[in-house]
């Protein structure tokens, strides 16, 4: 670390291509595991956002952190940052303390202002996080079930699980809360259908698909489209038996939101079944969300434990040329 630490961080980490790309994510982490990783990454992206670094490297400071392994060799800028994070969160109160002395180096006084700064809130956040759960959070563990705990999260974590997928898909899933599907429900009403047995899915799918002819989308695209809806239309009977889709124009995009009364998904499997194509549980879409997001602009996923609401964005240009490029 000493090269990192004798000199002033510049704006921005200056990585090669090959650094920038995203690592594979490991095939497991266990609940406990998961939880620290993503408390290193939030860590390292303030200590990125201190440091004024630029957006892009301290989202992927986030995303890093859970591939992250200390190294016996001369670390990037990446790693310190990362390995400064990683010892604030183990140590918690006094960690800058321990890391300003670590192995008699001395931090500039920029980065050591940074880990101060980030370890404060980082004892803040823990101590009101503690205030918030005690004593009615053992209550309700005892009451929900795994797959219906996802609104009695607290605001922090979900905000964390949010970001971090936000960032480790490239912006392409975004978790939102209930009150902000409002939002991509407006605009002019294109199709609107019920789910309630198998003849539905293909019902809908030639509306849909007559739909987006008339709009002169081009076929390639379409097909595309029309694998997106099928796969969330199909969760509704999976694990609700009942849900609705609405096709809308909004701007320059069409969205299709589609409405469960289910159970919800459960937050602590959301990363897995977001980012490791394949993952399954009873309660997930397997292969599902990878192909949506493969398949449109962007996913939403609202979801609580009397509902879900899935959000595909279809961009109006282009699309398709991405999405078969």
């Amino acid at each position: 670390m000493k090269h990192f630490l004798g000199k002033m961080i510049r704006p921005s980490l200056k990585d090669s291509q090959a650094e920038r790309m995203f690592p594979p994510l490991p095939t497991y982490l266990d609940k406990r595991d998961a939880q620290q990783k993503a408390l290193v990454g939030w860590a390292a992206r303030r200590i990125g956002q201190l440091l004024t670094l630029e957006v892009e490297d301290t989202d992927l400071l986030f995303y890093r952190a859970f591939t992250y392994q200390p190294s016996q060799k001369s670390e990037s800028d990446f790693d310190n940052i990362l390995g400064c994070a990683e010892r604030l969160v183990q140590l918690g109160p006094g960690a800058e303390h321990a890391l300003t002395g670590h192995q008699g180096t001395s931090l500039n006084a920029q980065l050591e202002a940074c880990l101060r700064k980030v370890q404060q809130e980082f004892c803040e956040e823990d101590s009101g996080l503690a205030k918030r759960i005690a004593p009615s959070h053992v209550e309700k563990e005892h009451r929900a079930s795994a797959q219906n705990v996802i609104d009695e999260w607290n605001p922090d974590v979900w905000q964390i699980y949010r970001d971090v997928m936000f960032a480790a898909t490239q912006k392409k899933f975004l978790l939102i809360a209930e009150h902000e599907v409002n939002a991509y429900i407006e605009g002019r009403t294109l199709l609107e259908m019920e789910i309630r047995e198998r003849a539905d899915i293909t019902t809908c799918r030639q509306a849909a698909q007559q739909m987006f002819l008339d709009l002169q989308h081009d076929k390639s695209s379409v097909m595309g489209y029309l694998l997106a809806i099928s796969e969330a239309v199909t969760n509704i009977l999976k694990h609700a038996e009942y849900g609705t889709i609405t096709l809308v124009e909004n701007g320059e995009s069409i969205h299709a939101i589609i409405k469960d009364t289910g159970p919800g998904f459960n937050l602590r499997d959301l990363p897995k079944t977001t980012l490791l194509a394949g993952y399954s549980t009873k309660k997930s879409l397997g292969q599902g969300f990878t192909l949506m997001m493969k398949m449109s602009a962007q996913v939403l996923l609202s979801t609580t434990s009397t509902g879900s609401t899935i959000i595909l964005v279809f961009n109006k240009k282009a699309d398709g040329e991405r999405n078969h490029a």
